[in-house]
């Protein structure tokens, strides 16, 4: 038997050959894959930026709903407000997700506020509240809220569109109040011989620069706006918690935060040591929705086919990246470090 030694030339040309045509085929179902999803995507009368998620009821059943089946809509409060996606336009997105698609039959009775924030920025704040009342108007739903963890400063801004505020045993709730930080770092510039010019035009532009030191006046005007914030937030506490009132907050409560018992004692949720099955009920009865004939749901941002692939890629990436490493990690290292490790090896033999 006669054996046939397959020249070098022959080998690279064979293994070009078979990686090309692997590739192209990737290239075509990836194609065939996008216009599926398109011919799918475009036969839709209505297509949404959310989609609904399932979350079981208080006896741990989990369906799909039907399109007249009542529902309540559980909304998280969680994190710092004003970053994503606790922002008051994901907010306002989620409730006019609400009223479409799968929920245009206004299928949507009741919202449960889940709350676990130390509050944000005063904007998003102030939105997010008024998106909630003016949407609790606009279709007649009662809103609970319910304080799992922490309900202070924004936290307590937003939970006040709420009918009734309840809270687990160990949480915390209050801090109405506003802060503002800044820093000012021009004496320790001026110690290590830094510079700084600032070009301003207008009175008060360069106020509270932190480059250059601090006039008496350069807080005046941060004042006069945390003020109005603050007296926008005491407006907002006192009208939604009667117990609450202005003198109380300015002169006695301050911005400080109570225990969950402390918080229930002074007005500022309606009881303390509750459970969530519990304010779940408690909502589902504020909605009219009798026995168990209802489901929460949760609207969150769909992952989209492009988004799947670039985190695909990413991981793919990483994947070859240390691939690589492990077959050469000399790849990895700068020359001088390559060069050490070469001699070094060389010894070692």
């Amino acid at each position: 038997m006669k054996l046939v030694r397959e020249s070098l030339f022959s080998s690279v040309l064979r293994s070009f050959c078979v990686s090309f045509f692997a590739v192209i085929g990737i290239v075509i179902a990836f194609f065939l894959v996008l216009l599926v999803f398109g011919a799918g995507k475009s036969s839709k009368a209505l297509d949404t930026s959310m989609y609904d998620v399932i979350i079981p009821d208080t006896n741990g059943r989990k369906y799909a709903f039907a399109s007249n089946q009542p529902l309540l809509l559980r909304i998280n409060i969680t994190g710092v407000i004003g970053t994503p996606p606790l922002t008051a336009e994901s907010l306002r997105s989620v409730l006019n997700e609400s009223r479409s698609g799968p929920f245009k039959n206004n299928s949507i009775k009741g919202i449960l506020l889940y709350i676990n924030s130390p509050g944000g920025t005063a904007t998003d704040s102030e939105s997010m509240y008024y998106a909630l009342k003016d949407y609790a108007l606009k279709y007649q739903v009662p809103i609970y809220a319910y304080v799992e963890g922490l309900c202070a400063s924004g936290g307590m801004y937003i939970a006040c569109t709420a009918d009734k505020i309840y809270s687990s045993e160990s949480s915390i709730i209050g801090s109405v109040g506003v802060i503002w930080s800044f820093f000012n770092v021009s004496e320790g510039m001026q110690k290590v011989g830094v510079q700084n010019q600032t070009i301003t035009a207008g009175t008060g532009k360069s106020d509270m620069n932190p480059f250059q030191p601090w006039t008496a006046d350069s807080a005046d005007s941060f004042k006069q706006m945390a003020n109005l914030n603050y007296n926008q937030f005491i407006a907002v506490v006192s009208q939604a918690r009667p117990k609450l009132t202005p003198e109380l907050l300015r002169n006695k409560y301050g911005a400080h935060v109570f225990y969950s018992t402390e918080a229930e004692q002074y007005g500022y949720i309606d009881g303390a040591g509750y459970q969530y099955d519990e304010v779940v009920q408690m909502l589902a009865k504020a909605s009219d929705l009798e026995g168990n004939n209802y489901q929460l749901v949760e609207l969150q941002p769909k992952v989209h086919l492009s988004d799947f692939l670039r985190m695909s890629n990413k991981m793919m990436t990483k994947q070859n990246k240390l691939t690589s490493f492990l077959k050469n990690p000399l790849l990895f290292m700068s020359p001088n470090k390559e060069e050490l490790l070469r001699q070094h090896l060389s010894s070692q033999n």
